[in-house]
């Protein structure tokens, strides 16, 4: 089970580049487990603020969304 820090601060080791995979086996808990903490707290954090859209539009979501596979 993961606790209430650990929900926070997994949107930010995904926005530092680090995949769910890796997330979970940090933490001890399922790929699940790490997704659902990420969607919960998705919407404290603006990906616009992390993700410089207007140099590498494509290639920042192509690689933001690998994180999550």
């Amino acid at each position: 089970m993961l606790s209430v820090k650990q929900k926070e601060k997994i949107p930010q080791l995904i926005l530092g580049g680090m995949t769910l995979k890796a997330i979970a086996s940090m933490y001890h808990c399922t790929y699940q487990e790490a997704w659902n903490a990420f969607v919960e707290h998705l919407s404290f954090i603006s990906l616009d603020q992390h993700l410089d859209l207007n140099q590498y539009e494509i290639d920042s979501y192509i690689k933001f969304l690998t994180q999550l596979n």
